[in-house]
């Protein structure tokens, strides 16, 4: 399934307006914060139908899994939005993060766990809230927030000029752009080896202005980590999670191919939840066609030359605010 998808559910009392981008869509908050309503209401027309008094409108069936044998509850829905409640063990396990790689179905999952199986976007993850001074509609608002050049939104103010090193989570063509962009300049590259090692990584270098450069449309799972870091260490570092490099590449507009700014607008209605758990793989995928054969030819594992010379990569990096 792909596409972008408009959810109203309501009864009586509540009414809730969801807007889901993804095929994993991650919702959060305190007790009473509504979670518990919302998913009890998409329960109980699973169970009853339009007989519970509950109204869903949407492009797509909307399910919530039921029981904890949730391979044989999913056996046979397809292209559907599911529900799943919190306290569901399962989402935790490897074969459910595995069932979800190739699925065609979206899913909404209430938690405040880590689920390190899902590769989940930072941008996908929410909270409920209220629509205006009402307290019967409701919406899903951003649990955490980006600023203009996709770092992490928080009170500090770190000076990107005082940056000492700046880390990657593999040691692939992004590390290789920004190690050939900073090689004789002030700030050391390094790679952590993958995004789990970047919350260790932090820890074992608190005393040290670094810059994080990370997937974001996957890095859902380690942001809590990384963020409680960032507030126990104010002006020490910089967390940016643009979607993807390969998508940092696309929007520097240093690719001439005319397609490129429809996918970036509206990435949902090309990335199929059946071939993508992903965006980041999605772009890693569009990037690599559109350039085959190419002189900006790029792969995951190298960076082109056509990306590090000063005009291009002075673009590239403008977007995350760094200078060489």
């Amino acid at each position: 399934m792909k596409g972008f998808q408009k959810v109203h559910i309501e009864n009586s009392k509540a009414v809730y307006d969801l807007e889901l981008h993804r095929n994993i869509t991650v919702v959060r908050g305190k007790s009473g914060s509504g979670k518990t309503t919302l998913y009890s209401m998409v329960e109980d027309y699973t169970r009853r139908g339009d007989q519970s008094g509950i109204r869903i409108s949407s492009s797509r069936p909307c399910k919530a899994i039921l029981s904890q044998d949730w391979e044989n509850a999913l056996q046979g829905i397809n292209n559907s939005i599911i529900f799943i409640d919190e306290g569901a063990e399962f989402i935790c396990s490897k074969a459910f993060g595995k069932a979800l790689q190739h699925s065609s179905n979206y899913f909404v999952l209430f938690t405040r766990e880590n689920l390190y199986e899902l590769p989940y976007s930072v941008n996908e993850i929410y909270e409920i809230g209220m629509v205006g001074r009402s307290k019967k509609k409701h919406c899903l608002k951003p649990y955490y927030r980006l600023d203009s050049h996709y770092s992490l939104k928080n009170q500090w103010s770190t000076d990107r000029k005082n940056i000492e090193i700046l880390i990657t989570e593999d040691s692939h063509s992004g590390y290789e752009f920004f190690r050939t962009c900073f090689e004789s300049g002030r700030i050391k590259c390094q790679s952590c080896g993958s995004k789990t090692k970047i919350f260790q990584w932090l820890r074992d270098h608190s005393d040290q202005k670094v810059f994080v450069f990370a997937d974001g449309a996957a890095f859902g799972p380690e942001i809590d980590g990384v963020q409680k870091w960032q507030e126990d260490h104010p002006n020490q570092g910089i967390i940016c999670l643009p979607e993807s490099f390969e998508w940092l590449l696309l929007k520097s507009g240093v690719i001439p191919d005319s397609e490129i700014e429809e996918v970036l607008q509206h990435p949902e209605n090309f990335v199929d939840s059946e071939n993508y758990s992903s965006w980041e793989r999605f772009f890693t995928r569009y990037l690599t066609d559109i350039s085959a054969g190419q002189p900006y030819e790029n792969t995951k594992k190298r960076i082109n030359p056509y990306f590090t010379g000063s005009v291009n990569a002075g673009k590239i990096l403008g977007l995350i605010a760094l200078d060489m």
